[in-house]
């Protein structure tokens, strides 16, 4: 196959030359940085007094054609360094090879002779600086509005997650999973599932998140790649699924150095409320130690000219140990039911459910990066890459809940105070999380001097599972005690001072903390398992023109399939015990006593609490069977809802045009791409009168009591035939146009204009293809509870124009500031109808209109009115180069984001961040560094709460505020090598839910408390 490329690319090459002129010639050459050893990407070539300009590739090579014959003087530049100047003379119809070396420098005091003279500034030669260096020279020339972030920019990054790279970049927010981790992004206030995140171009794959489109970044690490490029205003290139923009990690390249370099560093991770060498109870069902080792390597092997490699890799384990509490207020977020929980007012709630939980975890990640460059011809290349991410996660989710369901007068509930009757359970979750995700693709480059072509076909899985019965444990198990009375007392801002539990009929204390005082009623077992494939293929063309106006045209295709396969099966159980019968005193939980996890002392200051294992429990059920009744009807009705499939392919072609006026001073980059998307998904079906008999004319035969006479009167042979897995089929097709304009205009060199334009769409998650449809019972009426069901694979995707402008300031050495603002018209968000059927809709699930036609219908459709977004983005980044000597090295940056949103939203926004701000300061000496990092989120407004007695309208959830603070600081001790640490989130700020109405008082506001502790890492960094 490599020698069949190479026979083609040599009949490209050839095809591919400057035709001959009598005047003009070629200049091309290689920039390189002594320093750092790098080949650099993204340096200005320009030849003085004409309008040629072109810029250096990611080996640094590049190419300018057209150059008049004679002496020539041609400059490459790049921010962060001092412009450099080479005469050369240029032969007509020949190539003459000009190279550059550039380097940080700094001038110094003028000289007896008055020349000003240059010296090496080596501080600014930190991984950290350069790094802000590369990003900020590549946004300055950049065809349209982008960031770009270096992977080494913010120094030592906690447990190497991209998203904590992301966290810090205007205008993005990052969604903290289950586990503390820096998990999907969101752009500009869009959604995560809006958000297109590739490598390097491939579409990125992530399965955790279901029948979502979310991507998380929990099977990928920062070391893997040399940039992350987040796009705000899209070029024809980029996906029309970039609702506000995008986000690409682009691998690392073999010819991006002259020398080999290896980087690698040998770690211990832990949190600051667990640093236990030794084995204690917790995150698994045996002790276990708090403290684990972690990795990572990266290298860059440059074999030859013609052939290099890379490869990366990490390893890490990190213990989290979660806090959780839950607050539930009637009049706030429960409602009342005027009887035994008797009405409030919204200022007047009270508090009826109280929860809190252990949640200890043992999170792991393993990640593998490679790539391969190989030149077939002098202009051909040929790039292998592959990514392999693992990761898992085992989690015991141990909490007891207080629920005062009954016996709330206006006389036993104050603001600080509840008194009724209901329960309290205990209840252990167990979860085992993970999967393995896999990305190889291929690439193929000409650079010629009339033609660029560029080809690129890759392939993205990731798998998903939860593994619980499989690996000897239930999945979640519950032990409750009934009929109790239940008094909270002395109720802050976080909890109830004292709980007191009482036996209803008796007066008996009951200890809840005591697991003697429960009965075993459930458990259940969750065998997920998803995948998720994306295959990706593009190719296309490019070639300057070169007129009076320089052109240059670039078309191509492009071809994005995803494969998305959920089946989420979930039986129950129900313990009965030795004498068959549930809830008495044969089922008491001591009997599954976990001895280990029992010596835990839970947060929040809370007593030691006794708890149930799930693999104690799950092991008498293997023993004997028969003290357990399961539903095996609900248990398949339960796999059928949670089985679904789809399929997208997503078929695009584009033009786009770049053209330049004013000497280079003013470009503008505009052109159109198609989208052509193909969709079908598979869902469940639920069909009552496919279990009735019929005549033979098609009527029900009816029962002595009216009611159709079932054909299978076993539940589990009933539902069988009512309830078909993925019995659903639906296709849904639609062709969509995205233009798109970039403008870009120099006031000065260093003072640059922008203005983008595009459309984009927000594309549906796949549940609206694989929702699954529900039918009415034909033999009874249109009701509430007897209409058709369905999620609309009809509805349209959301419609966006958005319109941004910035202006940016380029200082002379690191650094810029910028100032930009954008507006957004998003038509055809999501509601929720009720309505009488067309016959087209009927037709289009294959439902009779003549059967149907008389039932409601219930499903999603599109608003007709807009939702309107505006936001602006202050960005500032500098390396203090002017400061005397003895305070060189220092490096600040912030950043802020203020966004807004008007129209009938409908909750389909719910969680975006009006108010963001990020700020930093880094210090760097030749032999240490360190730096801090802080990251404000505002208040965020959450879904609408639904309405019931007592909760006033237009009350909300919304999460609260936060905080996070980073610490890091490098030594070097021995030539190259360094120790390092990094204490991430240092002040253990909590991410709180809030829920709030116009009259809720503030004691009463906070729902939820989720902390996770500070992540310390320590250890010893090496290069050669």
């Amino acid at each position: 196959m490599l020698m069949a490329l190479a026979a083609f690319a040599s009949l490209v090459s050839a095809a591919d030359r400057e035709p001959a002129s009598g005047r003009v010639g070629m200049v091309e050459g290689r920039v390189f940085n002594p320093g750092t050893g790098e080949y650099l990407e993204f340096v200005r070539i320009t030849v003085e007094g004409t309008g040629l300009e072109t810029f250096t590739d990611s080996s640094g090579e590049y190419r300018l054609t057209n150059v008049p014959a004679g002496s020539a003087r041609v400059t490459a530049f790049r921010t962060g360094v001092l412009p450099q100047t080479q005469t050369i003379t240029i032969t007509a119809g020949q190539a003459v090879r000009q190279n550059f070396e550039l380097s940080y420098v700094r001038p110094a005091a003028a000289g007896g002779d008055g020349v000003v003279k240059l010296e090496q500034f080596t501080v600014a030669t930190s991984k950290e600086m350069d790094g802000a260096a590369i990003a900020i020279n590549t946004q300055r020339f950049a065809a349209n509005s982008v960031n770009v972030v270096a992977a080494n920019e913010f120094g030592p990054v906690a447990d190497g997650g991209v998203g904590e790279v992301l966290k810090s970049v205007p205008g993005v927010n990052i969604t903290r999973g289950g586990f503390g981790d820096a998990y999907q992004v969101s752009l500009n206030g869009v959604p995560p599932r809006n958000v297109p995140i590739t490598v390097g171009g491939i579409g990125f794959a992530e399965a955790s998140s279901g029948v979502q489109r979310n991507t998380g970044l929990q099977q990928s690490s920062i070391n893997n790649f040399s940039r992350l490029e987040i796009a705000y205003t899209p070029t024809p290139e980029i996906s029309g699924a970039a609702l506000a923009g995008a986000v690409n990690m682009v691998p690392l390249s073999a010819f991006e150095r002259s020398k080999p370099v290896v980087n690698f560093n040998v770690s211990m991770m832990m949190r600051d409320n667990a640093r236990d060498f030794h084995r204690t109870p917790g995150a698994l069902h045996e002790p276990s130690r708090k403290v684990h080792p972690g990795s990572d390597f990266s290298a860059i092997v440059p074999v030859n000219d013609r052939f290099g490699f890379t490869f990366s890799g990490s390893a890490s384990a990190l213990y989290t140990s979660v806090a959780f509490l839950q607050r539930n207020w009637a009049g706030a977020f429960a409602a009342t039911n005027g009887t035994t929980l008797a009405d409030t007012t919204g200022d007047r709630p009270y508090l009826t459910v109280f929860q809190y939980r252990d949640r200890p975890v043992l999170s792991k990640r393993i990640t593998f990066g490679g790539t391969a460059d190989y030149k077939l011809t002098r202009h051909d290349r040929l790039s292998f890459s592959f990514l392999y991410g693992y990761s898992d996660a085992q989690a015991y989710h141990r909490f007891v809940n207080f629920a005062i369901n009954g016996g709330v007068t206006p006389a036993n509930f104050t603001p600080t105070s509840t008194r009724g009757t209901g329960n309290v359970q205990l209840q252990n979750i167990y979860t085992k999380l993970g999967g393995r995700m896999i990305t190889p693709s291929l690439s193929y480059r000409h650079d010629g001097p009339v033609w660029k072509l560029e080809a690129t076909a890759g392939i993205s899985r990731s798998g998903r599972y939860n593994q619980n019965t499989d690996v000897g444990s239930f999945s979640a198990v519950n032990a409750q005690r009934n009929n109790v009375t239940i008094a909270y007392d002395d109720i802050n801002y976080l909890r109830p001072g004292r709980i007191t539990v009482t036996d209803t009929a008796t007066g008996a204390p009951v200890d809840f903390t005591n697991i003697s005082s429960y009965n075993l009623t459930t458990s259940t077992g969750v065998e997920a398992r998803t995948v998720s494939l994306k295959r990706t293929a593009f190719a296309n063309a490019k070639r300057d023109f070169f007129q009076a106006v320089p052109v240059t045209v670039k078309a191509g295709i492009d071809l994005r399939e995803e494969f998305l396969d959920f089946r989420s099966p979930s039986p129950t159980y129900t313990f009965v015990g030795a004498n068959g019968t549930p809830n008495n005193a044969d089922d008491n939980a001591a009997v599954v006593k976990d001895d280990s996890f029992s010596q835990r002392i839970p947060p929040f200051g809370f007593p030691r609490t006794d708890w149930v294992s799930n693999q104690r429990l799950y092991g008498l059920y293997q023993s004997n069977p028969a003290y357990f009744t399961t539903n095996d009807a609900t248990n398949h009705t339960t796999a059928v809802a949670n089985s679904k499939w789809a399929r997208e392919l997503v078929s695009s072609a584009y033009v786009r045009g770049d053209v330049q006026f004013f000497q280079n001073r003013l470009k503008l980059v505009g052109g159109l791409r198609v989208e052509q998307t193909n969709g079908e998904g598979h869902g469940p079906l639920n069909d009552a009168t496919r279990n009735f008999q019929r005549d033979a004319a098609g009527r029900f035969i009816l029962g002595a009591n009216g009611r159709p006479l079932p054909i299978e009167t076993n539940a589990l042979a009933a539902v069988q035939r009512t309830s078909i897995d993925r019995g659903l089929r639906t296709e849904k097709e639609y062709l969509r146009f995205f233009p798109s304009l970039n403008a870009t205009y120099n006031l000065r060199e260093n003072l640059i204009l922008r203005a983008g334009y595009f459309h984009s769409i927000g594309r549906p998650n796949f549940d609206q293809l694989a929702g699954g449809l529900t039918l009415p019972d034909l033999s009874l009426p249109n009701a509430v509870n007897n209409r058709i069901s369905v999620n609309n694979p009809r509805v349209k995707a959301w419609s966006a124009e958005t319109f941004k402008a910035s202006v940016e300031y380029y200082f002379q050495q690191v650094g810029l500031i910028s100032v930009s603002g954008y507006s957004r018209k998003i038509e055809d968000f999501f509601g929720s109808s009720v309505f009488r059927p067309t016959n087209e809709f009927l037709e289009f699930y294959g439902l009779d209109p003549a059967t149907y036609a008389a039932y409601d219908a219930q499903t999603q459709f599109n608003l007709t009115t807009p939702v309107r977004m505006s936001g602006v983005d202050v960005n500032y980044k500098q390396a203090l180069t002017f400061l005397p000597h003895w305070a060189r090295g220092v490096q600040v940056f912030a950043n802020g984001s203020a966004q807004s949103m008007t129209g009938d939203e409908s909750g389909n926004f719910a969680g975006y961040i009006p108010r963001t701000y990020n700020w930093g300061v880094s210090f760097t000496r030749p032999r240490y560094n360190i730096r801090m990092n802080w990251n404000y989120s505002g208040r965020a407004r959450q879904g609408l709460i639904a309405t019931g007695r007592s909760i006033d309208p237009s009350t909300y959830s919304w999460i609260s505020k936060r905080m996070i603070v980073d610490l890091s600081a490098q030594y070097t001790f021995y030539k190259r090598m360094s120790v390092f640490m990094n204490l991430s989130n240092i002040t253990d700020a909590p991410i709180d839910i809030e829920t709030a109405g116009p009259r809720t008082p503030e004691h009463a506001q906070l729902r939820t408390r989720t902390t996770y502790g500070a992540q310390w890492t320590f250890g010893v960094r090496g290069t050669f």
